[in-house]
C-alpha cells in the first residue's frame, strides 16, 4: 500500500510481515533471486520548465512610470476604460460597456512548437487573456473545439454568483471559462503554432471585453513552451526497468535500471503542461508498480 508524503516522495512496502521476511531471508542465503522484490523504495521527481518568453511578466515599472514590454490600449476608442499597474498587478477598469487591453505586441514564437499561455486573474466584470497572430488565420473558433491555434482564449471570466447559471455555462462553454472569479484564479491553454504559414509572432493581451462596469486585475502572465524536462530519482534495489507514460498509456521513454544499485537517476521529456503522466517500474520478478508524475 503506498504511503504519500508532503515532499512528493512516495514509498511502497512490498514484502512485510514475519512470514514473508523469513522466506526472503532463505532465498537470499541460497542466492535465488526469483522472489527477491524490493522491500521498500521511494521516488522523487523534479520538473524543469522553459523560461517565460513574455517581456516583463512581473509588470515592473521604469523610472518614467511606463511598464516596459506592455502597452495599454482602448481598443473600442470610446473612452470609459483605463489601465494601471501597481505592485506587480495590472488592473483594467471600465465605467461603460467597452473593451481594452494591456498588450505585448509581436512576441516571437517558433513554427510547429506547442506553447502554454495564461496567468492569474481576479475580476468583477468580463475578463479575458487571449493571443492572436495577424500573420495567418486558421478560421477555427476560439470558443469550442476544434480550437483555433491562431486566436486563443487562454483564460476568460463572466462573473456570476448564480449557481444554476454557473452549472449551465460549465456544460456548454470551454473549461477555461470562469463564472466565479471574485477570488484570484489561475489557468491557461495550450496551442500549437501552425507550420508553413509564416507565423512568427503573436500579440498577448489581458483586459476586459464589455460587461458591466467593474475591474479586472492580472498577475504572473506567461507564455512558455509546453515541453519540459522531468528528473526522477529512485531509491531501492531490484528494479530492472522504468517507463514514462502519458495518460492513458502512451509510452514516452524507456530506461534500463541496475537492480544492484540503491539509488538511480534518469530523466525524460514531458510534451504537454495539461496532460497527465505516470512512471511504471518493473522489478526482478516482473512485477510492475505505477506512480503518478
Amino acid at each position: 500500500m503506498p504511503v504519500f508524503s508532503k515532499n512528493i516522495t512516495i514509498t511502497f512496502t512490498i514484502m512485510k510481515g514475519k512470514k514473508m521476511l523469513k522466506k526472503l531471508l532463505v532465498l537470499l542465503i541460497t542466492g535465488t533471486l526469483f522472489s527477491a522484490g524490493a522491500e521498500t523504495f521511494s521516488i522523487k521527481t523534479e520538473k524543469i520548465y522553459p523560461p517565460n518568453i513574455l517581456p516583463n511578466p512581473e509588470f515592473k515599472k521604469a523610472a518614467d512610470g511606463s511598464v516596459p514590454g506592455w502597452v495599454f490600449k482602448d481598443f473600442s476608442g470610446r473612452g470609459g476604460i483605463s489601465g494601471e499597474v501597481e505592485n506587480g498587478i495590472a488592473t483594467v477598469t471600465n465605467t461603460i460597456k467597452t473593451y481594452g487591453y494591456f498588450t505585448c505586441f509581436n512576441v516571437p514564437v517558433e513554427e510547429g512548437v506547442t506553447y502554454y499561455a495564461g496567468g492569474s486573474m481576479q475580476s468583477t466584470t468580463k475578463a479575458l487573456i487571449w493571443l492572436e497572430t495577424l500573420q495567418y488565420n486558421d478560421k477555427f473558433p476560439p470558443y469550442y473545439p476544434p480550437y483555433s491555434n491562431t486566436r486563443i482564449f487562454a483564460l476568460q471570466s463572466e462573473p456570476s454568483t448564480d449557481p444554476v447559471l454557473q452549472k449551465e455555462l460549465h456544460l456548454f462553454i470551454d473549461r477555461n471559462f470562469i463564472v466565479d472569479s471574485r477570488s484570484w484564479i489561475s489557468g491557461g491553454k495550450e496551442f500549437t503554432v501552425p507550420k508553413g504559414h509564416g507565423v512568427k509572432t503573436y500579440n498577448f493581451m489581458i483586459g476586459c471585453y464589455g460587461g458591466k462596469p467593474g475591474h479586472v486585475s492580472y498577475k504572473n502572465p506567461f507564455l512558455i513552451k509546453s515541453a519540459h524536462q522531468i528528473k526522477i530519482t529512485i531509491t531501492g534495489k531490484n528494479f530492472t526497468q522504468a517507463v514514462i507514460y502519458r495518460r492513458p498509456r502512451i509510452e514516452l521513454s524507456k530506461h534500463k535500471l541496475d537492480p544492484e544499485l540503491e539509488t538511480q537517476h534518469f530523466s525524460g521529456t514531458l510534451p504537454s503542461r495539461t496532460a497527465g503522466y505516470f512512471v511504471e517500474l518493473t522489478d526482478i520478478n516482473g512485477k510492475k508498480y505505477e506512480r503518478a508524475l
